[in-house]
């Protein structure tokens, strides 16, 4: 065998940790592993060996895992039986998986696939073979139908953050011209390059302009980042900015992968005045599977471990830390070609507190309540302060839905004002789209706390 080169031995060396009896075999200048198990053969009365072909390193050291390739039956099937005079009628989970989903085209999507986009937002992790129990199919057709709505919705793999747990506070920024707005190039190159600065749209209603900012709870440290994000961008132009603290998020934005830079700022460094990590500072391998999974939340623990020279098993712990701390709260999905219209702004300013905790159980059914299309009513929804207020962000998917959803806060909820905006482009981020289990949601919770709606089923 030729000199194998040092970063196809390191890899190599890697693997050996994480399995057993790993042999390294060269072909034709290209490096491939496999896995000898024995096993005893009960006819021969003696020892046998398998091989498993695991996957092949890279000349750069990186590892490629051999990919699993499911079967495809249906064909086979359909051939054999009717081949013998028989007829095949598929169950409708198994209807188009030959054909794939029509574009665009909610009507042609079942129950079976809302089951598997809500099992994946809820958690991007699961296997097909766990999610078949919940939609009574199998492993492979599972596994085949999340490859076509992949295709079809755009779906990205993401982790849902709970950066309070961080020692960050959640923002919204208004921004409103008075004369010559600024072209969206211009705006988003004002914004893009800020770490803390996760979302930026530009509106038409009330205000011209909507950013998402996360900032530090210290204090000064949020005034030093406010103080230079409002003197740098857009100064030539006459405009006012109104800033909101936000809570209780249902759903959420997705985080920008340039913000680990700012996160790097809360990565524990052991020091003599600093020997252990303080309430918001994250242990480096912490950082990293942050960093990891919030590009792609169903990377490979052990994939994670080699590229960043980690012990086996360190993402896996570090994973499951950051759940139990709640700093994740899932691994999730993004679908990201979806057939909306427009994405609408809802502003609930209360104004008689009274009259509005009465009824505002009905604003809270009208979120929780799950829809006709393969995506959650609202995309977003924060409690604001200064002014106590609520703000929603809806996908219009049809003509007059959001009249419709006007009306029937208007004439359900008391003691507020309701404004809206339509968001015209996004420059910078995405909002997230995915089929969110309301049961699981707490303002499915405070809403049954509160006693629920008696006459939910009232028409208006």
């Amino acid at each position: 065998m030729d000199r194998i080169p040092s970063a196809i031995i390191n890899t190599f060396n890697r693997l050996k940790k994480e399995h057993r009896n790993l042999v390294l075999v060269s072909k034709n200048s290209h490096y491939y592993v496999y896995e000898n198990h024995s096993y005893w053969d009960k006819n021969l009365k003696r020892t046998g060996a398998l091989t498993k072909y695991l996957g092949k390193i890279n000349d750069d050291g990186t590892f490629m895992e051999r990919q699993r390739s499911y079967p495809k039956p249906l064909e086979k099937a359909k051939r054999l039986i009717e081949s013998a005079g028989g007829k095949v009628i598929l169950p409708e989970e198994l209807l188009d998986l030959e054909t794939g989903i029509k574009d665009a085209d909610w009507e042609s999507l079942t129950d079976f696939d809302k089951k598997i986009l809500k099992a994946l937002s809820m958690d991007a992790r699961a296997k097909p073979g766990v999610i078949n129990k919940f939609v009574d199919s199998t492993p492979q057709t599972v596994y085949r139908r999340i490859k076509l709505l992949e295709e079809k919705f755009g779906i990205k793999y993401i982790l849902e953050l709970n950066t309070n747990r961080l020692g960050y506070i959640d923002l919204l920024a208004f921004i409103k011209f008075y004369g010559e707005v600024p072209p969206p190039k211009e705006i988003k190159n004002a914004f893009e390059k800020e770490p803390h600065i996760q979302f930026c749209a530009t509106l038409k209603g009330e205000y011209d302009l909507l950013l998402y900012i996360i900032a530090d709870k210290d204090l000064e440290e949020t005034d030093a980042l406010l103080d230079r994000i409002i003197k740098k961008a857009l100064t030539s132009y006459t405009l006012t900015w109104h800033i909101k603290i936000v809570l209780e998020p249902y759903n959420f934005i997705p985080i920008r992968e340039l913000f680990f830079e700012a996160l790097k700022k809360k990565v524990w460094v052991r020091s003599k005045d600093n020997p252990r990590p303080k309430p918001g500072n994250l242990k480096m391998k912490e950082y990293l599977i942050l960093k990891e999974l919030n590009k792609n939340s169903t990377a490979k623990f052990r994939h994670i471990d080699i590229k960043y020279n980690l012990d086996y098993g360190n993402s896996r712990y570090s994973y499951f830390e950051l759940m139990t701390k709640g700093v994740i709260n899932r691994p999730t999905i993004n679908l990201t070609k979806l057939p909306i219209k427009y994405e609408a702004i809802i502003n609930m300013a209360v104004l008689q507190r009274n009259d509005f905790e009465k009824t505002r159980n009905y604003y809270r059914y009208d979120v929780i309540t799950d829809t006709k299309y393969m995506i959650n009513k609202y995309c977003l929804l924060y409690s604001m302060r200064d002014p106590n207020g609520v703000f929603l962000i809806m996908p219009v998917v049809e003509q007059g839905s959001l009249e419709n959803t006007i009306s029937k806060l208007e004439n359900k909820v008391k003691g507020v004002k309701l404004t809206t905006s339509i968001i015209t482009s996004i420059l910078i981020g995405d909002l997230c789209y995915r089929v969110f289990d309301n049961t699981k949601a707490p303002i499915y919770t405070r809403f049954l706390e509160s006693g629920g709606i008696p006459d939910i089923t009232r028409k208006n």
